[in-house]
C-alpha cells in the first residue's frame, strides 16, 4: 500500500460522517450547518430508539437503521478547524447516535438473509462510524468478539473481519495523533523537512503504535489469505511508518530499523525486498557527517568529475521523471522555490553548485526536453550510468532515491550536511561559508 493511498484511506475513515450515512453503495455527505441555520431538536428525538434489541427481523433492523440515519443527517455536524490535516470527527450530537447505528449495522452484517457483499458493506460501515466517533473501546470489544469467533471456528471471512478491525484501530490511533498536532500547528505546514515538536502523549502513542506494528509483522497471529483485507502486515507497517517520516522522523527510522531486522532473513521474497528498501532508507538517513562520492555519467555523455566540486557547497537534487521540474522542489508551486532561486543567484559565483540526478532507468520520451532543463544544471543520469561499461554505484537503490524529489546537501569537503535540507538550511550554511557575499 502506497503512502498516498494509505493517507487517503485514513482521511476517508475519519471523514465527516460519510461512512456513517452509507447504505450499500449510496453515500450521503453531511455538510456543516451555518451559524444562522436552525439546529436539529435533538431533545425531541425518542432515545428509546437507541436501544437495539436482539432477535428481530431483517426488515426491523433496516427500518431502524433508516430512522437513525435520518436523525443523524438532521443533526449539526462538526465544523472543520483550520489545520493541515483534513480529518474531522463527528459532532457530539452525531456521536450520540454512533453506537446504535454501529449495532444495527453489525446485526445486519450477521444476517444470513442478506448477500455477502451487503453484509460486508454493513460491517465496514459499522467500523467507519465507530472510528469517526473515536470509540476505540467499542472497536477493541468488537475485535475481541471476532477473535473469539475465529478461535471457535477458524475461517477466512472472520479472519478478514479481524484484519479490517485491526486496521481501523491503527488508523484511528494515528488519526488522533494527527488531529492533536493539527490543533497545535493550525497555521504551520508540517513536513519531513520541518517536523513538529511532539507532546509527550503524542510521542508515547506513536512509539506504542510503532511497537505494535512491528509485533504484527514479527508474529502471524491468524494465518489466512484474505481477498480484501491485510494479507501481510509488512507493507502496511511500512506505509504507516512512512507517515511517521513527516511528523516524527527519528521515531520513524528507529522502527524501520526494527522492522528491517525482522524481515531481512525472511524466506519470503517480498519481505526481503521490503527489508532492502528499509536498509536503503536507513543508509540515507545515516549519511550526514559522512563523505559520499558521487559518480556516473552525465546527460551529455561525459563522466562526472566529482573532485571538481571540492570547495563548493553542492545541492544534489533527484529528479523522478523527465519533466522540467525545478531542481529545488518537487512541485512548481512550492513556496520555497523563489527562495532557492534567490540563493542560487546570490551564491553561485561564490561556490554554490547544483547537480541533478535523474533516477529513471528507461529512455526518455522523444517529446520531452530532458537534457537541458532550465536553467541548465548538470544532470547525473542513472540510465546512462547503468548502460556504461564501468560499474557505477546505483544511488537510487543504495539510498532509496527512487520516489519524489529528494535532496542531499554537501559541504565544501564533500561530506553530507543534510538529507532533509530546507531553504533555511541552505541559507544558513551559505552565510557561514561565504561571509563576504552581501
Amino acid at each position: 500500500m502506497s503512502n498516498r493511498r494509505l493517507l487517503r484511506n485514513i482521511a476517508v475513515t475519519a471523514s465527516l460522517a460519510v461512512a456513517a450515512t452509507t447504505l450499500g453503495s449510496a453515500v450521503v455527505s453531511v455538510a456543516p450547518l451555518r451559524a444562522d441555520e436552525p439546529q436539529a431538536a435533538v431533545s425531541a428525538f425518542d432515545k428509546t430508539l437507541l436501544e437495539i434489541p436482539d432477535g428481530e427481523t431483517t426488515e426491523f433492523y433496516q427500518k431502524r437503521l433508516e430512522v437513525l440515519r435520518t436523525e443523524f443527517r438532521a443533526r449539526p455536524s462538526a465544523k472543520p478547524a483550520k489545520n493541515p490535516f483534513p480529518f474531522v470527527d463527528l459532532s457530539p450530537e452525531q456521536r450520540e447516535l454512533a453506537p446504535a447505528i454501529a449495532t444495527v449495522r453489525l446485526k445486519l452484517a450477521d444476517n444470513a438473509s442478506l448477500t455477502q457483499p451487503q453484509r460486508d458493506e454493513h460491517f465496514r460501515a459499522a467500523l467507519d462510524i465507530l472510528s469517526s466517533a473515536n470509540d476505540l473501546a467499542a472497536l477493541q470489544t468488537l475485535l475481541a468478539q471476532e477473535k473469539t469467533s475465529y478461535k471457535a471456528a477458524p475461517n477466512d471471512k472472520t479472519a478478514e473481519r479481524i484484519a479490517f478491525v485491526e486496521q481501523t484501530i491503527v488508523n484511528r490511533r494515528l488519526v488522533s495523533v494527527l488531529q492533536s498536532l493539527s490543533k497545535r500547528y493550525a497555521d504551520k505546514p508540517i513536513t519531513r523537512r520541518d517536523p513538529p515538536t511532539l507532546a509527550p502523549e503524542e510521542e508515547a502513542e506513536l512509539r506504542s503504535l510503532g511497537s505494535e506494528l512491528v509485533a504484527k509483522v514479527k508474529t502471524v497471529e491468524i494465518p489466512f489469505k484474505p481477498k480484501r483485507a491485510v494479507e501481510d502486515w509488512a507493507p502496511v507497517a511500512v506505509s504507516y511508518l512512512d507517515i511517521y517520516d513527516d511528523i516524527a522522523p527519528q521515531i520513524a527510522i528507529s522502527f524501520k530499523k526494527e522492522l528491517r531486522d525482522v524481515l531481512v532473513g525472511s524466506e519470503d521474497a517480498e519481505r526481503r525486498k521490503i527489508a532492502e528498501r528499509l536498509s536503503a532508507e536507513i543508509r540515507r538517513e545515516e549519511l550526514p557527517g559522512k563523505e559520499l562520492k558521487l559518480e556516473g555519467v552525465l546527460a551529455d555523455g561525459t563522466e562526472l568529475d566529482w573532485e571538481s566540486y571540492r570547495g563548493k557547497v553542492v545541492w544534489f537534487q533527484t529528479r523522478p521523471n523527465f519533466g522540467t521540474l525545478t531542481p529545488f522542489a518537487s512541485r512548481k508551486d512550492d513556496p520555497q522555490i523563489a527562495k532557492y532561486k534567490e540563493l542560487y543567484a546570490k551564491y553561485s559565483d561564490a561556490g554554490l553548485a547544483v547537480l541533478e540526478y535523474n533516477n529513471v532507468l528507461k529512455a526518455p520520451p522523444k517529446n520531452v526536453e530532458h537534457s537541458v532543463p532550465e536553467p541548465g544544471y548538470p544532470i547525473l543520469s542513472r540510465r546512462l550510468s547503468a548502460e556504461a561499461k564501468k560499474d557505477y554505484v546505483d544511488f537510487a537503490n543504495l539510498y532509496f532515491l527512487q520516489y519524489y524529489a529528494q535532496a542531499i546537501l554537501f559541504d565544501v569537503d564533500g561530506k553530507v550536511v543534510s538529507v532533509r535540507p530546507t531553504a533555511d538550511d541552505l541559507e544558513k550554511l551559505l552565510k557561514e561559508r561565504f561571509p563576504d557575499v552581501k
